[in-house]
C-alpha cells in the first residue's frame, strides 16, 4: 500500500474523464484508493508563440487557478494561463518563472485544501526544484515518453539537450523513476539512472463495457496521432493495394495530408476515445505502419492493448518492439515485414475473437498496483 493517503499529480493536459491517456488513466485509477489532486495547464497541447506568452503574462486574469472535485477523491487544480506554454525549456527565464509560481500554486492549495504529507507523482520532467521538495512524502517520476527526443522537438536539438537535463535532473530527484520501455530502462541507465519498468497499461473494464453494434469484414483501422512515427508510403500504398477492404484512420495531426485520398479510406480526424473502441470492435484489423526510430522504439503503445482488447488482428511494422506481448497475444499480432503489407491482408476478412487473451497484466490497474507497490516497498 502507498505511504499515505493523498498524492499530487503533476500531471500536463487537461483533465478529461473519456480521455486514455496514461497520467489521466493513471490518475483516475488512483482515485479509487487515494485522494488525489490533479495539476493541469488549461490546453490540450502548449502554446508556442512568444507573443501570446507576453499578452499572458500582462493580465491578472491569467495568473489564476481553477479548482473542481470530479469526485470525492479526485480533485482537478486549472493551473493558471501561464502553463499553457509548458512544457518548455526555452526561455530559461520564463521557465524559472514558472517554477516559482507553481512552488507557490502547490504550497498555497496544500494549506487551503489541508493536505496532509502528500505525495508526488511527476509526469511534467522540467520541474526538478519541485520534484526536489522536503514537502513530499514521497516522489515518483512516471517517464511515459521519450521528451527529449528530437522529434519531439520539432528536430531541435538543443532544445532536446535541455528537455534531458531537466529529465535526468528529474529523476535524480524522485524516490522512484518509473519507464513504460526496456529501451527508456536502458537509455537512463546509460546515464547512471536506476528505473522501474512499468508498461502502459488500458482500463480492460471500461474497454469490455463498450457495444460495437455490430461487426464488419475486410475493415483494417488505425487509431492514433498523424505524426512522424507513421511509414506514410506504406500506408498508402496498402490502401492503394487492397481495394476490397475499407481503410480507417482515426486521429488528427499536423501531418493527416500526407494520408492520400482514396475511395475505400476514411479519415475520421480526432474522435472521442470510446468512439475509436467502438468502431475498432466492429472491424477486423487493427494497423500500426510505424516507422523505425529511436522514439518508436522507446513507445509503449497503448493503442496495442485498445486494438487486443477490442478483439482485431494486429498488423505491426518490425519497428514495433512488442515486449511482453508478444508472449501474451500470441498469433494475434503478425510482425510484417514492409515489403509484404499490402499482400498480409489477404485471408483477414473476418474478426477475430480474442475472449481467450489473458491481458489483465497490461492493464491500468495492474500499472497502479505495481507502482504502489514499489513505493510501498522502497519506502518501508
Amino acid at each position: 500500500m502507498y505511504p499515505g493517503e493523498s498524492i499530487i499529480v503533476l500531471g500536463g493536459i487537461p483533465f478529461e474523464s473519456k480521455a486514455n491517456q496514461t497520467s489521466l488513466q493513471m490518475t483516475r485509477e488512483l482515485s479509487k484508493t487515494l485522494d488525489v489532486w490533479y495539476l493541469c495547464r488549461s490546453t490540450q497541447r502548449p502554446r508556442r508563440d512568444p507573443r501570446d506568452l507576453l499578452r499572458t503574462a500582462v493580465s491578472f486574469r491569467n495568473w489564476r487557478s481553477t479548482y473542481c472535485t470530479i469526485d470525492r477523491n479526485l480533485h482537478v487544480v486549472t493551473l493558471p494561463r501561464l502553463f499553457d506554454f509548458v512544457p518548455l525549456a526555452f526561455p530559461t527565464w520564463w521557465r524559472k518563472v514558472v517554477s516559482i509560481y507553481l512552488l507557490h500554486v502547490v504550497r498555497a492549495m496544500i494549506r487551503r485544501y489541508d493536505i496532509v504529507n502528500p505525495g508526488l507523482l511527476a509526469y511534467w520532467w522540467f520541474f526538478p526544484e519541485i520534484v526536489s521538495l522536503e514537502t513530499w512524502r514521497f516522489r515518483i517520476f512516471d517517464v511515459i515518453d521519450r521528451h527529449w527526443d528530437p522529434s519531439a522537438n520539432r528536430r531541435h536539438d538543443r532544445r532536446s539537450r535541455q528537455h534531458l537535463k531537466y529529465v535526468l535532473r528529474t529523476a535524480d530527484a524522485a524516490d522512484a523513476t518509473f519507464v513504460v520501455s526496456p529501451a527508456l530502462r536502458d537509455e537512463f541507465e546509460m546515464f547512471g539512472v536506476f528505473t522501474y519498468c512499468a508498461e502502459n497499461g488500458v482500463d480492460l473494464e471500461r474497454i469490455a463495457s463498450i457495444d460495437p453494434g455490430g461487426h464488419r469484414t475486410r475493415v483494417a483501422v488505425y487509431a492514433g496521432g498523424i505524426n512522424e512515427r507513421i511509414d506514410f508510403d506504406l500506408l498508402n500504398n496498402t490502401v492503394k493495394s487492397n481495394p476490397d477492404w475499407l481503410f480507417i484512420v482515426a486521429g488528427g495531426g499536423p501531418r493527416l495530408c500526407e494520408i492520400g485520398d482514396a475511395p475505400n479510406l476514411h479519415k475520421l480526424g480526432n474522435v472521442d476515445y470510446e468512439d475509436v473502441l467502438r468502431i475498432l470492435k466492429a472491424s477486423a484489423v487493427g494497423m500500426i505502419p510505424f516507422r523505425e526510430s529511436e522514439y518508436v522504439k522507446s513507445s509503449s503503445l497503448m493503442k496495442l492493448v485498445d486494438y487486443l482488447a477490442c478483439g482485431v488482428k494486429v498488423v505491426v511494422t518490425p519497428a514495433v518492439h512488442l515486449g511482453r506481448m508478444a508472449n501474451a497475444a500470441g498469433e494475434q499480432i503478425l510482425v510484417v515485414e514492409r515489403s509484404a503489407w499490402s499482400d498480409a491482408f489477404q485471408g483477414l476478412g473476418s474478426v477475430v475473437s480474442n475472449e481467450d487473451l489473458d491481458l489483465s497484466s497490461f492493464s491500468v490497474q495492474a500499472r497502479s498496483s505495481r507502482m504502489l507497490g514499489i513505493v510501498a516497498e522502497v519506502s518501508a
